[in-house]
């Protein structure tokens, strides 16, 4: 029964490997930025975020994320450019991802549609050897290993302001990537998936203190349904 378990939980890794790439905070909608590059220098400040999110409270091996998020507008130039960093954590399995973004500006319309490049780095890693294998003879299947696999990450967005409505469209991790760990043995695909963000809303002023912001986000992700 112990070693059932044993490759329940190895089962499951396996799968954060596919469907758990791209955790998204509760508060996206305060920063922008977490689900569109093109967002940087679209504010006219200055801002900087940290997001800390922990689930399942006082059991071991809980889903955790930290998010670190910036954004500095240069208006003169009409560009932004920002920074986003990601540590998620489930049970052995971490990610860490670093993003830098550069965000171009244009008339359109009568608004401003601001395009943005990212660049950076995705790190997919399991501490393997912190596994619990209460058996004197564990499965040869199950490694033993710490595992690390990094590789290049890109993503791109559009975002259109006009007046008091917006809309927007970005992707992310457009080059895939190969984070197959070497000491499984597995020979599918485990691939960076791209995830696909619509955004929508607009800013209605209801008076001098407070505004109401209706905003609709769709995910659409090749490895998860639409969100």
């Amino acid at each position: 029964m112990k070693k059932f378990f044993v490759h329940i939980v190895f089962l499951l890794l396996a799968q954060i490997l596919w469907a758990q790439q791209k955790p998204i905070p509760t508060q996206y909608v305060y920063d922008k930025y977490f689900i569109n590059p093109a967002y940087a220098g679209s504010s006219n400040f200055f801002t900087a975020s940290m997001t800390v999110k922990q689930q399942l409270l006082g059991f071991e091996g809980a889903p955790k994320t930290q998010y670190f998020m910036s954004q500095l507008p240069m208006q003169a130039q009409f560009m932004g450019v920002g920074i986003k960093l990601m540590h998620d954590q489930i049970g052995v399995a971490t990610q860490n991802n670093v993003l830098v973004s550069y965000a171009y500006q244009i008339g359109l319309a009568g608004g401003a549609l601001s395009m943005s490049l990212a660049g950076g780095l995705y790190n997919s890693a399991a501490k393997f050897s912190q596994l619990i294998i209460a058996d004197d003879d564990p499965d040869a299947a199950i490694p033993l290993n710490n595992e690390s696999v990094t590789v290049p990450d890109a993503s791109f967005g559009m975002f259109y302001k006009f007046e008091k409505l917006y809309v927007g469209y970005s992707v992310f991790h457009l080059l895939g990537g190969n984070l197959k760990y070497a000491s499984t043995g597995y020979e599918g695909g485990e691939v960076l998936s791209k995830y696909h963000y619509i955004v929508s809303g607009f800013n209605y002023k209801l008076n001098k203190q407070m505004t109401l912001e209706p905003m609709i986000l769709g995910k659409i992700g090749q490895a998860s349904p639409l969100q």
